[in-house]
C-alpha cells in the first residue's frame, strides 16, 4: 500500500471497525460512551488493533504529505500535525482507557474517581483529550482537524501551475 493510499484508507477503516463494534458490543451506547471504551472487555482487542493500525496508516500518510508538499509552512506543519495524531492513535491503542459509565457491562455507571496509569496515558494521548473526563485541550482538536486542509494540491484537482493569480 502506498503512503498516500494509507491516508485515504485510515479514516474509513477506523470508523467502519468502530461502528461495527458499536452495533455488536452489548451495553455500548455511542451517545454515552467514548469509542475508547470499546478497547475494554471481551473483543476489546479489536479496538486496540483498530487504534494501532489506523495510527500507523496516519503516520505513513504524514510521510507522504511531507514528500508531496512544496516548501513552505504547510510542508513543515501538516506532517507534524498528522504524525501527532497518528502517534496519539498508537498510544491510545497501547494504553487502554479505564472502564467507565457502565461499559463493559458490570462496570459501575460512573466515571472512576481516579485513573489507572494506562488510563491516564490514554487520556493524555493527543487526539483523545475527552471533554467527558477532562477540560478540552485548545490545541489538539484544531490541529488534528486542520490537517485535512493541508493536503497536496494534486488531491484537490488542481496544481499550483494551473491556478490563476
Amino acid at each position: 500500500m502506498t503512503a498516500r493510499l494509507a491516508g485515504v484508507v485510515a479514516g474509513p477503516l477506523f470508523v467502519g471497525i468502530a461502528l461495527a463494534q458499536m452495533l455488536t458490543r452489548p451495553g455500548f451506547d455511542p451517545l454515552r460512551h467514548p469509542v475508547s471504551l470499546l478497547a475494554n472487555g471481551a473483543g476489546g482487542w479489536i479496538q486496540v488493533v483498530n487504534f494501532i493500525v489506523t495510527g500507523l496508516l496516519v503516520l505513513a500518510f504524514a510521510v507522504a504529505v511531507r514528500r508531496q508538499l512544496a516548501a513552505g509552512a504547510a510542508r513543515a506543519w501538516a506532517p507534524i500535525l498528522l504524525a501527532t495524531c497518528g502517534m496519539g492513535l498508537v498510544i491510545g491503542g497501547l494504553f487502554r482507557a479505564d472502564p467507565a459509565l457502565g461499559f463493559p457491562i458490570g462496570t459501575p455507571d460512573e466515571v472512576p474517581a481516579t485513573m489507572s496509569v494506562p488510563g491516564a496515558i490514554h487520556a493524555a494521548a493527543p487526539p483523545w483529550r475527552s471533554r467527558r473526563s477532562s477540560p478540552p485541550s485548545p490545541c489538539w482538536p484544531h490541529g488534528c482537524g486542520g490537517t485535512g486542509n493541508a493536503r497536496p494540491p494534486s488531491s484537490r484537482g488542481s496544481s499550483p501551475s494551473s491556478r490563476s493569480p
